[in-house]
């Protein structure tokens, strides 16, 4: 079996959640969920809440070959840990009763990720009881995110959240310790959050590029590639950690028919969780790697999906401008979604292997955000390939995917590479014009 949480969240009720992991419901043991956190917060009218959903998954299945590295797993059995008192060591320090030690845990992955036990900071872990309320939310989209058709499930309104079951904020660690949550959940997810104690104290904020890279480069998707190196190397460290000391089976390379089946909402909350920890599967051969890539991290989620090095598959040369038309539009500012935003969006209304092929050739894009005298934002969303066969089939699958769209879009052809796609108001999408070439282009609103 594949034991990754975020291939088995696909198919389940989502969920929104504080803190960065372990959200619990009240019906379900924990240790069947998985967490997520926002992929897409560059403007305040494109971001969503924290959201994810809960996965049937078995914690401690019996050993099975690695499948990554080809290694047979070494197990050693975390139910040796014990003890039923608070703890106080010298990384580390507990403030309330746990059924099992703490320190081994914390230890173990410090070991992990191979920092020298000199730079071990101390870490505090509080157990609390869980709040009775304030920490289950709607699950929402809004602006461009939700005009491409990435929406929640209706069962994901008001019914749809689940609690906070752990988070890290700096060297402290809460855990809730709700009356549902077995040990073995409550091990994991804290190896989990003991992976962002040591990213504080290295100072990895999810985006640390070499001195030498270039403007297009810092022009990315930023919240994606920052979730992807904080949550998807500590989801690849806390599923390793299941791997050798909870006798769980383990494949974090593969993308299974969950996955491409779910809902585009459902995957596109959980994809900086399983695209991250995938790529670092696909960079490192174990986990005292995962540092190596945090000096130098992926540049664009073309990167990330495909699991290039920092230096393939750079982005091509794009810049955007934008000026006054007849539309009564105004620009306000620019961002850059990434090649999987664009898979998203496409498989909200074509099946996922169409989606994913007519994303393949992504070279750049920026979205251009427009404010309309009536509130109402438009949208030029302008897309660069690396060929002319890649522009063709992504413009092919865009209008196959608009006709199924309720929203109202146009695409424009640039160049034989670059095309732009107008969305919003009928005033906006029918009146604005690109012109340039295939590596500069003005938006006439």
């Amino acid at each position: 079996m594949d034991t990754r949480p975020v291939l088995a969240v696909a198919l389940a009720a989502l969920f929104v959640t504080a803190g960065c992991q372990a959200p619990v419901t009240p019906q379900q043991s924990p240790e069947d969920v998985a967490a997520t956190t926002p992929a897409d917060t560059d403007r305040p009218a494109d971001s969503d809440s924290s959201t994810g959903s809960e996965a049937a998954d078995a914690s401690d299945s019996t050993t099975a070959t690695d499948t990554t590295t080809g290694t047979e797993s070494t197990t050693s059995s975390d139910a040796t840990d014990s003890g039923d008192a608070t703890e106080s060591t010298e990384y580390l320090s507990v403030n309330d009763e746990l059924a099992f030690e703490v320190a081994p845990i914390y230890e173990r992955v410090g070991r992990m990720l191979d920092v020298p036990e000199s730079d071990w900071p101390f870490t505090t872990v509080r157990v609390e009881d869980p709040p009775e309320s304030g920490t289950t939310t709607r699950a929402s989209t809004s602006g461009f995110t939700e005009y491409v058709g990435i929406v929640p499930l209706p069962a994901s309104g008001d019914g749809g959240g689940v609690q906070t079951g752990a988070y890290a904020r700096g060297t402290s660690v809460t855990l809730f310790d709700h009356e549902n949550a077995s040990e073995t959940f409550q091990r994991h997810v804290l190896a989990h959050e003991f992976v962002h104690v040591f990213q504080f104290e290295a100072g990895f904020d999810g985006l640390q590029p070499e001195a030498d890279v270039d403007d297009l480069d810092l022009r990315r998707a930023r919240p994606f590639l920052k979730t992807a190196m904080t949550e998807g190397s500590a989801e690849y460290v806390q599923e390793r950690y299941r791997f050798r000391y909870q006798n769980a089976s383990l494949n974090q390379t593969r993308l299974g028919d969950d996955w491409k089946a779910a809902p585009a909402y459902v995957r596109h909350r959980i994809a900086p969780y399983e695209y991250g920890s995938r790529y670092f599967a696909m960079r490192v051969g174990n986990t005292s790697g995962v540092t190596d890539v945090y000096d130098d991290p992926p540049r664009t989620a073309e990167q990330v999906i495909h699991g290039y090095d920092p230096d393939e598959e750079r982005a091509l040369p794009l810049t955007v401008d934008a000026t006054d038309g007849e539309t009564g539009f105004e620009s306000t500012g620019a961002v850059t979604k990434g090649e999987l935003f664009v898979r998203l969006a496409l498989s909200s209304e074509l099946d996922w292997e169409r989606a994913a092929d007519a994303s393949r050739g992504w070279g750049m894009d920026r979205l251009q955000y427009f404010a309309g005298g009536s509130g109402t934002d438009g949208y030029a969303w302008t897309l660069r390939w690396d060929d002319a066969s890649e522009a063709a089939q992504f413009t092919e699958s865009f209008r196959t995917y608009d006709s199924r769209n309720d929203a109202a879009f146009r695409v424009e052809t640039v160049t034989d590479e670059t095309v732009v796609v107008f969305a919003g108001p009928e005033t906006f999408v029918e009146g604005a014009s690109a012109t340039g070439n295939s590596s500069a282009v003005t938006i006439h609103a």
